[in-house]
């Protein structure tokens, strides 16, 4: 049991910890961008047409590729080897490969459309972006594909680096063009768009390389024991699951679009959602990735349904642990975070108090946000994809119809609103189906599991209020160190103290990972 409980501990700390550098990374560049950029029409217009090549990422590395493909290989890998699981590998590989080449042409013809028919110079900034962009989503899919033959393996490291390499190309690209081409504006959004094109060439590379180091045969044409019934069994999957993906992706797209008829709503509401992704991309995606394969090797079984619910009410729990604590400190804190990480040359004190209000309506979405993934890995543990998929097209209608009524009276505020009620809508569906197919089994928090994340919740409204209080108070050398004594007091001593009265909640948590 401590054997198995290390292990599960050691890979969530790997993909955590890569995550944990890739958001700061992120962050990094958000600075950069939002402080060489500004709150303006080119950055509403580059993150509107960064969220194509961003779908295409949630929806294969945090969506139904990763939650169809490893199930698939895992079994694979377990009945007839790592060979014969690297030739299957390499056949959905050439039909992936022959799909995005497809899609790609589509995907050019329909801008080259647009183009003709759109009138107004932001629109065709967008599309003129996106043109650009494509490439990268081909990269993206390439890639999470091949890291999803190296979380079936273990190898958890490499395959949660690819977004290091983009953030650190970006980054570098922005460095470059603005301080030695001294570009600005759209040029500088060029500069932009090409470190992510060189960042998605190394994201692809570096897991190829390792792949290809484990003795990859490169055959695609191999004979695969069962092929036939492995590539149906995936298509079963699959195409729910893609759909769901689909859907809850456009749904982004259409919330960005609405947006875009509010001035700067984009660029406000990006900045906001930034700062959430951070502990629902840490522990939430982190946490459910790692306990994925235990539930679907459980749910496979149908011997023992109890194994399952434990596994998944863990996976709950944990996740919940880090959120409810992380949501209410957001809330606290807000405006301190906000003013230290983006209040920087053209993005001013007036922008820091446009972004607060959106963050405190997003801290509620956090918490629906980083449940709901936890439920679809049940659902598609138990090799139910159309399930989400059909909950999707709800939260899809219900983000459109709220969004469009707010938009006009209340800009960036109404959309979020809006977000945070349509992905509640979604978990409380996703929570109700769930319950009743794992006919009986644990799923839900146990009292005690409860007590010790709302024990966390309140120490840390309490060391955040008060550090928030007396700080100010005592510090004189500034609202800037002000503001970073405050965030570093108060995230430290919550740690602490939520770590120290959750010894035991870690230890009973992790435990039905365990054979």
């Amino acid at each position: 049991m401590a054997k198995n409980r290390s292990s599960t501990l050691k890979n969530i700390a790997i993909v955590s910890g890569a995550t944990v550098v890739s958001r700061i990374l992120g962050y990094l560049r958000d600075i950069l961008m939002i402080t060489f950029l500004g709150i303006s029409e080119i950055s509403d217009a580059f993150l509107l047409a960064l969220c194509l090549p961003n779908v295409f990422r949630k929806l294969l590395g945090e969506g139904a590729v990763s939650s169809t493909i490893v199930p698939v290989l895992s079994s694979h890998n377990a009945k007839y080897g790592k060979n014969s699981m690297l030739q299957l590998f390499s056949s959905i590989l050439l039909r992936l490969f022959l799909c995005l080449a497809g899609i790609l042409l589509l995907l050019y013809g329909a801008i080259f459309f647009a183009n003709a028919m759109v009138h107004g110079a932001k629109w065709r900034m967008v599309l003129s972006f996106t043109a650009m962009m494509l490439p990268h989503m081909a990269f993206v899919c390439l890639a999470v594909m091949i890291t999803a033959v190296l979380q079936v393996v273990g190898k958890f490291f490499v395959a949660s680096i690819g977004q290091i390499l983009v953030n650190i190309s970006m980054i570098a690209s922005l460095l470059l063009g603005h301080f030695l081409l001294k570009y600005g504006g759209i040029k500088l959004a060029h500069c932009l768009i090409i470190g992510l094109l060189v960042g998605g060439a190394l994201q692809l590379a570096v897991p190829a390389f390792a792949v290809i180091s484990m003795g990859w045969p490169w055959k695609f044409d191999a004979k695969v024991p069962h092929l036939k019934a492995r590539m149906g069994e995936i298509w079963k999957l699959f195409v729910p699951g893609v759909f769901g993906a689909v859907v809850e992706q456009a749904d982004i797209i259409i919330f960005r679009m609405i947006a875009f008829s509010s001035a700067s709503a984009v660029s406000f509401l990006y900045v906001a959602n930034r700062l959430i992704e951070l502990p629902i991309g840490v522990f939430g995606f982190s946490i459910a990735s790692v306990f994925f394969p235990n539930m679907a090797k459980f749910a496979s079984s149908s011997a023992d349904d109890s194994r399952m619910g434990d596994i998944f009410r863990a996976c709950f729990a944990a996740v919940l642990w880090i959120l409810v604590p992380s949501a209410i400190g957001l809330f606290i804190l807000n405006g301190e975070i906000v003013s230290v990480f983006f209040e920087y040359g053209n993005f001013r004190g007036v922008d820091v108090l446009s972004v607060c209000p959106i963050i405190s309506v997003y801290c509620i979405n956090m918490l629906f946000s980083g449940i709901s993934p936890v439920f679809v890995r049940g659902f598609h543990a138990l090799g139910d994809t159309k399930t989400p998929a059909a909950i999707g097209v709800v939260t899809l209608g219900t983000n459109a119809l709220l969004s469009l009524a707010l938009v006009k009276s209340f800009g960036a505020i109404g959309v979020a609103s809006a977000i945070t009620c349509a992905a509640a809508v979604q978990t409380l569906c996703l929570a109700a189906v769930f319950s009743g197919k794992m006919n009986g089994a644990p799923t839900f928090l146990r009292a005690k599991d409860c007590g010790i994340i709302f024990g966390g919740g309140v120490t840390v409204a309490i060391v955040a209020l008060g550090i928030k209080f007396f700080i100010p108070l005592w510090c004189h050398l500034g609202k800037r160190v002000s503001d970073i004594l405050t965030i570093v007091l108060a995230v430290g001593m919550s740690a602490c103290a939520h770590l120290l009265i959750s010894r035991k909640f870690i230890g009973r948590t992790f435990s039905p990972q365990q054979k």
